[in-house]
C-alpha cells in the first residue's frame, strides 16, 4: 500500500510540473520559431513567449505576414509591467529588451496573416499604447486577416484587449478579461476600432472598459458586423458609452447581449450602442434592464435572460449558444466551447452552419462543383454535386463524430474544413 501511495504522489508531482511547464513566462527577449512552414496545413508554431515576441518584432521591422498562418501551442504569461510593457503585434515600433534598442519603421507594419490561439490563455498583458495583444490587424489584396481562439485572461491595455484596430479582418472565438483604460481615446473589450467589413463573432468581454469613446466589444465600429457576442464588463465613457459598441456607423449587430453596467456623463449612452447611426441594423440583440442605459435593442430582466428559452432566442437557427449549467457566467447564456468555425472558413470563400450539425448542414460557396464528406479514417460517407452557391446537406444518416468536408471547384484546389455531427 505504501508503494502505491508513493507512486500516486510521484505521478501527481509530475503532472503538476508538466502543468507549470505549459505556461511560458516572457523574459523580455525574442526568439525565432523553429517549426512550421506558415501554410494552413503547416502553420508556424508559437511555442513560447519569446516566439510570440518575435512575431511582434518582425512586424515592427517590416516583415510581411500576409497569407502566413501562425498557431499558439502553449499558455503565455507576458509578465507585464510599466518597466516591461508588451509591444502589440502589428505596430510601428518595438522595444527590444535584449539589445536595449527601440526599433521603428515609418511604414505600416500591420499584422496581415492568420493567428490561431488554439484556445490557449494569455496572462498579465500590459500594453501602454496601440492596443492590446495586437496593434492593427489588417487584410489586404482581397485577403482577410484573422485572429481566432485567443484568450486574454488578465492584464491592462489601452485600446482593445485583442487589438487596437480590425481593418478588413475577422476576430472569432476571442475572449478578453483584461481591463481597458484610455481616458482620451477609443476603447473596446475586443477592439478599439473596427472598420471596412470587419467581423467580430463568437467573442465575449469580461474586462472593465473606460475611455473617451467606450464599448464593451468595440469602441468605434463602422461598416462591420458583430454577431453572436456578449459583454459582461463595466463600460464607462467620458463622451460615449455602449454596452456592446461605443459609436457606430452602418453596422450589423446580431444575436448579441450586454449585461454589464454602462455609465456616461453625456447623453450618448446605450445598453447596446452608445451613439448609433440610422444605417445600423440591430436584430435579436438585448441588454439587461438594470445596466443603466437603454436605446436600440430590447430590454430584458435578469430572470428572462437567465431562462433556458433565451438561449434558443439567441441561437436564432444556429447552435453556438448554450445554457450556463455550471453558473460560469452568473446564469447568463454562454458560447459553446466548440462554436462555428466561421473565421478561417469565410476567408476561403466557404461558409458552413450550424456547426455542430444535427440533421442538416448548410454549405455556401461560390463556384462549387461538388461536395464530399469523409469520416476520421478517410472513407467517403456522403457525396453530391453542387448545383448552386448555397446547398443543404442531409447529414441525418451520419453518426455523432467529427467529419471532413471537401468542396471542389473549377480551376482551384478543393476547400477542406471539419464539422461535427451531434445527436
Amino acid at each position: 500500500m505504501k508503494k502505491i501511495y508513493t507512486l500516486i504522489v510521484m505521478v501527481l508531482v509530475a503532472v503538476g510540473a508538466m502543468a507549470q511547464d505549459e505556461v511560458s513566462v516572457w523574459n523580455g527577449k525574442c526568439t525565432m520559431w523553429t517549426r512550421g512552414e506558415g501554410t494552413q496545413e503547416s502553420p508556424i508554431l508559437i511555442e513560447s513567449a519569446e516566439n510570440l515576441a518575435f512575431l511582434s518584432y518582425i512586424c515592427a521591422y517590416g516583415f510581411e505576414t500576409e497569407g502566413l498562418y501562425f498557431e499558439l501551442t502553449t499558455d503565455i504569461d507576458l509578465n507585464g509591467s510599466e518597466t516591461m510593457p508588451w509591444n502589440p503585434i502589428g505596430t510601428q515600433s518595438y522595444y527590444d529588451y535584449q539589445s536595449g534598442c527601440l526599433i521603428s519603421n515609418i511604414s505600416y507594419n500591420y499584422f496581415r496573416g492568420h493567428f490561431n490561439g488554439g484556445e490557449h490563455s494569455i496572462f498579465n498583458l500590459y500594453s501602454e499604447s496601440d492596443g492590446g495583444l495586437f496593434g492593427v490587424v489588417s487584410g489586404m489584396n482581397g485577403n482577410r486577416a484573422v485572429v481566432s481562439d485567443v484568450k486574454v485572461m488578465s492584464g491592462l491595455a489601452s485600446g482593445g484587449g485583442i487589438a487596437q484596430k480590425l481593418v478588413k479582418a475577422t476576430a472569432s472565438r476571442c475572449v478578453n478579461k483584461a481591463d481597458i483604460v484610455n481616458e482620451n481615446g477609443r476603447v473596446g473589450g475586443i477592439a478599439a476600432e473596427v472598420s471596412q467589413s470587419s467581423v467580430i463573432k463568437e467573442c465575449f468581454n469580461e474586462g472593465n472598459v473606460n475611455g473617451k469613446v467606450a464599448g464593451g466589444l468595440g469602441g468605434f465600429v463602422t461598416s462591420s458586423t458583430i454577431v453572436n457576442c456578449y459583454n459582461v464588463g463595466e463600460v464607462e465613457g467620458a463622451e460615449i458609452a455602449g454596452g456592446c459598441v461605443g459609436q457606430s456607423n452602418a453596422i450589423e449587430l446580431k444575436n448579441c447581449y450586454n449585461v454589464g453596467t454602462v455609465a456616461c456623463v453625456s447623453a450618448n449612452i446605450g445598453g447596446l450602442i452608445g451613439k448609433p447611426a440610422n444605417a445600423d441594423v440591430v436584430s435579436n440583440a438585448y441588454y439587461l434592464n438594470t445596466c443603466g442605459a437603454s436605446g436600440v435593442g430590447t430590454s430584458k430582466t435578469e430572470d428572462e435572460m437567465c431562462d433556458r428559452a433565451f438561449v434558443g432566442v439567441l441561437n436564432n437557427e444556429t447552435d453556438v449558444w448554450g445554457f450556463d449549467d455550471a453558473f460560469e457566467n452568473q446564469g447568463f447564456p454562454i458560447l459553446k466551447s466548440n462554436p462555428t468555425e466561421l473565421g478561417e472558413i469565410l476567408e476561403n470563400g466557404l461558409f458552413i452552419y450550424p456547426n455542430p450539425a444535427n440533421d442538416v448542414l448548410v454549405v455556401e460557396c461560390e463556384g462549387a462543383t461538388g461536395i464530399a464528406v469523409y469520416d476520421v479514417i478517410g472513407q467517403c460517407v456522403l457525396e453530391m454535386a453542387a448545383t448552386n452557391a448555397s446547398m443543404r446537406l442531409d447529414v441525418s444518416s451520419l453518426e455523432s463524430g467529427v467529419y471532413l468536408l471537401s468542396v471542389s471547384g473549377k480551376n482551384r484546389p478543393a476547400l477542406v474544413t471539419r464539422f461535427v455531427v451531434t445527436r
